[in-house]
């Protein structure tokens, strides 16, 4: 376990760090609060190298805007999105637990059966909160179509008391829209192993590609093998389009066929194949769970992973109680008690708590102190040029260093007092008189570095509103974080009424625009153009729409016309070419993701042998018996050559082909009983120089090639707790 980090991070206490990514980073944390109450939380931050990375702080508003409205038992709950330092951070229920992958890892090291009981709990649950946020409507009852598109064994959380939850919505997507939705340029959103077909196609999707993810998850659990996992992505995204999937009886004798038929319907390739909800996988597994005899209550699934991981329950209750004993010392409800007793005149101000042996500073000194610190924090806020900070983030870090300032001593005259209400005030006066120079004071939570904003108001009100081409998550009225120092173009569109539109480009000294359309009833529209957005892995593909080069992915077309039929295609040197053809049924902003096959180079390969008519295989696939002229393999890969005859020793040996060359293998063969003394089968082979062997391409979300793995196998890599962006 973890040092405890006992740091101050605005209300909260920072105790230990649970993950870092690229992006951001997660903590455990401990809020303070009046009288006895105190309340565990994790907070997710982002790191300070991003804050001008305007695309991923809209994905992480996006991911906190959706999970605060879900409120489900099975999903990560989010109770607050707050600038905290600077820094936007997410407040989120903290559930002791592990992940399922974790659970998984566990069970094998202690050779625990992992059962199918355990299995479904996780599937059952993981379904009801799948179901919950697929059918998520707004505050205005209209349905958001949110799918989670990274349902994987790392993204649900498996509580110490046996509570399941889904978590992890940062790119999570509102069907068809780009509100709010974008992804990170460049990034193939979710893990491969754990896609649906119509995903590494870059297709629309729907809750029905989750649910193909949570099909994926259950055969997984069920049969303790990987279904999806191979050397590298192009191979893993080949076996989930193309390979036959392997009924799970034919891995696990005895299994059972009407478990076998709910898993098999969740995997089928043709979403109108599958359920159609997860609510109605879900029903289909609780009726089986019944019937079978294998339902688990979470009790029963809780006494399952506290005995697991019994010693980290143990050191896990030892850490909280350093941390919360820590926390209840520092007692920051009573330094608001100490300045409210200081604005009441004539009053005595109260003495903060104090650690034994430190030094009283002379009165004389704290004042200067004082008077320096509200010097400073006045020059600060002049220094600003043009930034508006908000109340929320500016004033309680004043308060907070002058509360630091006030328990370096033990008692404090009337006099301080009114020291700190004039410090107090002149600070809060310095902060209105900047925020008097902007007429229309900008949002705090939109308040980002490189960001503006502009406040569109329409007549009539609730039209829909885009930026640069891509649909707002709210109507009109809304405030709109768009970049400075950049034109954007702002459309307002409500049916029945003209378009209205306008060009601003917001700068430093001027971040926030005022924009009033007054739409005119019952003129005819123009014509609807709408946008798409192409991202290719690899990147840097050439993108031609219509035949036409819009230059190289990820690139964003604008100018589409809705309702009729274009053509997509990119191409990159070394891979097949895709083509796609679309309709844009409306203006918004239509995302591809499309994934380019490699173009694979052959060579040839014959194998000649002495006798002949000595069976060949190739990596264990029978090819025929020898003399084989010509048999194509794929270039510049390496193949293990299997080559058997009876009476003769058996010879292997690895293989590899030029592109557009043949490659001969003469071998002969030896008999039983002529091996010369001592000599190993390994002495003799074929007449070909060995290549050594490719090294496999490390997948994005590796786990053992077996969820529970042989004796003696390779542990599998850590996996973060937290998948964070």
């Amino acid at each position: 376990m973890p040092s405890l980090l006992n740091i101050r991070f605005g209300e909260y206490v920072l105790f230990r760090k649970i993950a870092k990514g690229g992006m951001a980073e997660v903590y455990l944390a401990g809020k303070k609060g009046p009288g006895s109450f105190d309340k565990l939380v994790a907070l997710k931050t982002v790191i300070r190298q991003k804050h001008d990375d305007t695309g991923f702080i809209r994905l992480f508003y996006n991911e906190a805007r959706l999970s605060a409205r879900f409120n489900h038992p099975n999903i990560v709950a989010v109770h607050d999105v707050t600038l905290i330092n600077g820094r936007p951070t997410m407040v989120m229920e903290y559930v002791a637990g592990a992940t399922v992958a974790d659970l998984v890892r566990k069970a094998a090291e202690k050779e625990e059966p992992f059962t199918r009981q355990v299995a479904l709990r996780i599937a059952l649950d993981s379904a009801r909160g799948l179901y919950h946020a697929h059918h998520l409507a707004d505050y205005d009852g209209t349905p958001l179509s949110l799918v989670h598109r990274d349902v994987s064994p790392q993204n649900i959380l498996v509580g110490y008391g046996g509570q399941v939850k889904v978590f992890d919505f940062g790119i999570a997507r509102i069907a068809d829209t780009a509100n709010g939705g974008e992804s990170l340029a460049g990034v193939l959103a979710g893990k491969y192993a754990y896609m649906s077909p119509e995903q590494t196609q870059g297709g629309e999707l729907d809750e029905r590609s989750d649910v193909f993810s949570l099909g994926i998850i259950l055969y997984e659990l069920t049969t303790q093998r990987r279904l999806f996992k191979r050397n590298n992505q192009i191979e893993v995204l080949r076996a989930i389009t193309e390979e036959e999937i392997p009924a799970p009886g034919t891995v696990v004798p005895g299994y059972p066929r009407a478990l076998e038929r709910i898993v098999m319907s969740a995997l089928e390739r043709d979403p109108a194949k599958r359920p159609a909800t997860a609510l109605e996988l879900h029903d289909a597994l609780a009726a089986y769970a019944a019937v079978a005899g294998e339902a688990m209550s979470m009790e029963a699934m809780g006494n399952y992973v506290g005995r697991l991981f019994a010693q980290e329950v143990k050191a896990e209750q030892q850490f909280l109680k350093e941390a919360f004993d820590t926390l209840r010392r520092v007692d920051l409800a009573e330094l608001d008690e100490l300045v409210e007793s200081n604005e009441k005149p004539g009053t005595e101000p109260a003495s903060p708590r104090e650690p034994s042996g430190r030094q009283e500073a002379p009165k004389a000194d704290r004042a200067a102190e004082l008077r320096d610190l509200a010097a400073r924090t006045v020059s600060s806020l002049s220094d600003q040029q043009g930034a508006h900070p908000s109340v929320s983030s500016l004033f309680p870090s004043v308060r907070e260093d002058l509360y630091r300032d006030l328990k370096r001593t033990r008692r404090h005259n009337v006099a301080l007092g009114i020291a700190l209400l004039v410090v107090l005030a002149g600070s809060l006066a310095g902060f209105l008189s900047l925020m008097g120079r902007q007429s229309h004071p900008a949002d705090p939570l939109l308040q980002l570095d490189g960001m503006g904003q502009a406040q569109v108001v329409t007549d009539p009100p609730g039209a829909t509103l885009f930026v640069d081409g891509v649909q707002y998550a709210e109507s009109s009225p809304a405030t709109l974080a768009i970049p400075l120092e950049r034109e954007v173009s702002i459309r307002a569109e409500r049916e029945g009424y003209e378009v209205g539109s306008a060009v601003v480009t917001a700068t430093a000294s001027h971040p926030v625009h005022q924009l009033r359309f007054y739409l005119r009833e019952g003129v005819e529209q123009e014509e609807q153009m709408g946008a798409i957005r192409v991202v290719t892995v690899p990147l840097e593909a050439a993108v031609f729409v219509n035949g036409v080069y819009h230059g190289l992915s990820p690139a964003t077309i604008q100018n589409l016309r809705v309702g009729e039929t274009h053509t997509l295609r990119v191409q990159n040197v070394g891979f097949e070419t895709r083509e796609v053809e679309f309709t844009l049924t409306s203006s918004r902003t239509r995302e591809f993701e499309l994934i380019l096959t490699e173009r694979l180079q052959l060579g040839t390969l014959s194998v000649v042998t002495d006798p002949p008519g000595a069976t060949l295989r190739i990596d264990g696939e029978l090819v025929g018996e020898t003399p084989i002229e010509r048999f194509p393999l794929v270039a510049s890969r390496d193949f293990r050559l299997t080559l058997d005859l009876d009476g003769y020793r058996t010879y292997q040996t690895t293989v590899r082909v030029d592109p557009d060359s043949e490659t001969r293998v003469d071998q002969r063969m030896v008999r039983l009983r002529d091996r010369p003394p001592g000599r190993t089968d390994d002495e003799e082979g074929p007449r070909t120089r060995p290549t050594p062997s490719a090294q496999p391409t490390r997948e994005a979300d590796e786990v053992p090639d077996e969820i529970r793995p042989v004796q003696d196998e390779e542990p599998a890599p850590e996996e973060d707790p937290y998948d964070l962006i």
